[in-house]
């Protein structure tokens, strides 16, 4: 038992021996095998397991391959044993080309400047379906609060009976209450113009800069 910067042993019956259980530690930490596990992210193989092999479409592994004169080199390779034409590449070229193709995608200036009038007319577009739901929703709520005021009225007078009542009543009430809550998360959905045009152009990113999502397939000697 551990606190107060101490360890002593409990008073309870132990399962397992101590030198058990730091055994178990020991080999989840390093690997049954005592090797310690190999991990597929790597900062120095950024596209590991993330580029296919144009061959037989596995993730490309990568490594270190020492050459002839003993000298480390920056690859990455296909591991299945059954692909009948492995790819294997320099890391600095299939990362280059990765990059150049990342490149092609950026948005050009005459996008960016379009960035401006497209939020203008998305928001407009947003605001018009906003109207529509409210005056849709404040009409049904009204219908809803008129009928709980008939309700009443109608128990008043003794036209509906208790049993009715207290049936028909917390359906109508949870009705409104729907309503309520809904009208609310409109108007603090709607914010402002400026706001939702900046976060619009907050979405055009530097894609060379950033990290993608999904898989690429690479050629021999680059990605296609």
């Amino acid at each position: 038992m551990c606190g107060a910067g101490l360890r002593v042993i409990g008073k309870h019956e132990p399962i397992i021996t101590e030198k058990l259980y730091a055994d178990v530690q020991s080999a989840l930490e390093v690997g049954s095998n005592g090797v310690v596990p190999h991990t597929k992210q790597n900062p120095d193989f950024s596209l590991r397991g993330f580029v296919l092999c144009a061959t037989c479409h596995k993730p490309l592994t990568g490594g270190h391959a020492v050459g002839r004169n003993k000298v480390k080199h920056a690859r990455y390779w296909c591991w299945n044993r059954e692909c009948p034409d492995k790819v294997g590449v320099a890391a600095e070229k299939l990362e280059g080309d990765f990059l150049n193709l990342l490149a092609l995608m950026q948005p050009t200036d005459e996008f960016l400047s379009q960035q401006h009038d497209v939020a203008v007319r998305a928001w407009e577009q947003r605001q018009s379906r906003t109207e529509q739901d409210r005056r849709s929703l404040t009409m049904r709520l009204q219908e809803q609060t008129t009928l709980n005021r008939d309700l009443v009225l109608a128990k008043l007078k003794g036209e509906v009976s208790q049993a009715d009542f207290d049936i028909v009543k917390p359906g109508i009430e949870q009705a409104i209450a729907d309503m309520q809550a809904a009208h609310k998360a409109l108007e603090m959905e709607s914010g402002t113009m400026s706001a939702f045009i900046e976060a619009t152009e907050r979405k055009t990113v530097d894609l060379v800069r950033s990290r993608c999502q999904r898989p690429a397939r690479t050629a021999k000697c680059g990605i296609w």
